[in-house]
């Protein structure tokens, strides 16, 4: 007989929350990690420390945990999937949000130019700060986003220029479709008001430009 599993690692609530969910469906499953790791293509230790709180697993070793789970009751694997995809996202957003930032920007509060290249900023760190790579792949069509644009997006340096970019950097940061249209209503006003010191609507012209 093993040791017993300590307990979950309560510091990160969203992460140990996601640990919670894990040894559920271990549970549920009545199946060791040893078994789990036989259906899985990840090993014993790997899912072992995917449901201890400690650290933040990938996204494809809870897949892999949760698909494995499941082997024999296929017909909840959907809703399981979809339920452990949102707990990682909040975990993830927990350990990579420095503390007192803005968890999740408000696009409502955008006035100009610099608020919007500031609240890109905080969507990028709220997204859990994904590799330019990482971007790139999620925004879609070949070009949607370029490396570079991306770059300079999440430095400060720029805001997208059309709807498209918008679009397509909204995807790259995971943003569902319904809360889209907010950040296009602040593109569109960020790009459309004129601040009244000549000097601070060049500036703020340059990034649109930039």
């Amino acid at each position: 007989m093993g040791r017993p599993e300590l307990p979950v690692d309560q510091a990160v609530p969203r992460l140990a929350a996601l640990a919670a969910f894990l040894r559920e469906q271990r549970r549920l499953a009545g199946a060791t990690y040893r078994e789990l790791a036989a259906r899985a293509r990840v090993s014993e230790a790997t899912l072992k420390r995917a449901a201890s709180g400690r650290t933040l697993p990938r996204r494809a070793v809870v897949t892999e945990y949760l698909t494995a789970c499941t082997a024999e009751n296929w017909r909840h694997r959907t809703r399981v999937l979809r339920q452990g995809e949102r707990l990682w996202r909040r975990a993830r957003r927990a350990v990579h949000t420095p503390p007192g930032a803005m968890a999740v920007p408000r696009p409502h509060f955008v006035r100009d130019a610099g608020d919007l290249s500031g609240a890109l900023r905080d969507l990028h760190v709220a997204a859990g700060r994904p590799s330019l790579r990482t971007m790139e792949r999620r925004a879609g069509a070949f070009g949607a986003l370029p490396h570079s644009t991306a770059h300079r997006i999440v430095r400060g340096e720029t805001v997208p220029r059309t709807e498209q970019q918008l679009l397509a950097y909204l995807r790259a940061c995971e943003v569902p479709v319904p809360k889209q249209a907010a950040w296009l209503a602040a593109w569109h006003k960020a790009r459309d008001t004129q601040p009244g010191n000549p000097y601070q609507t060049r500036a703020l012209k340059r990034l649109f430009a930039a």
